[in-house]
């Protein structure tokens, strides 16, 4: 049935050849697997990659929502300060205007008494130079905040008609040495003031 023949070199090298193809095979076969679970391995980094990726972006999203609302706080802060600080400023501006108003009508009550005569030259003198002490603070205070033009010059025509008097003109050359040189100048600059 069967016949076995010597083998040949020819024989020989068909033999090793198929095996070397089924080997080849083999190994192909064994590398197209290995390939598949390294493709597989990184799709799954790939997506893990875009999951983080994602998540950054969502993370940058939050903090890019995070720093408005901080600056929106900001703002708002800033808003409320300029609120406060206005009407510290419109306080202060009310103040002086009471204490201007009370200073006029003790000017009108010293200017305009029947005391005796000493006594009303005394309390005169000292009184100008209280009046002019508190144009002198209002000047100081004036160079800190912000008042608007329509009180700046409402405060600048009201000393101005004050030094239109000889008599505080007198006083304001007697004292003005007491002062800043930055009020001085002031005061030389208002219109019939000489």
């Amino acid at each position: 049935m069967f016949n076995f023949e010597p083998i040949t070199t020819t024989n020989i090298f068909s033999i090793i050849q198929i095996l070397v193809v089924v080997a080849g095979f083999y190994w192909s076969w064994k590398s197209l697997n290995a390939m598949q679970a390294n493709v597989k391995v990184a799709a799954d980094h790939l997506e893990a990659t875009k999951a983080s990726v994602k998540l950054a972006a969502d993370h940058l999203q939050a903090a890019k929502e995070n720093l408005k609302t901080a600056a929106d706080s900001v703002s708002v802060a800033n808003a409320t300060l300029q609120h406060g600080i206005q009407n510290t400023q419109a306080q202060l501006f009310s103040d002086m205007s009471v204490q201007g108003r009370d200073l006029q009508f003790k000017f009108m009550e010293l200017f305009h008494a029947s005391d005796s005569p000493e006594d009303l030259n005394s309390n005169r003198d000292q009184y100008l130079g209280t009046l002019i002490g508190y144009y002198a603070s209002c000047f100081e205070v004036r160079q800190v905040i912000k008042l608007s033009d329509n009180a700046i010059k409402l405060f600048d025509a009201d000393l101005e008609a004050l030094m239109e008097q000889k008599i505080v003109r007198e006083k304001w050359n007697e004292i003005r040495g007491m002062y800043s040189i930055e009020f001085g100048k002031y005061v030389d600059n208002l219109r019939g003031v000489k």
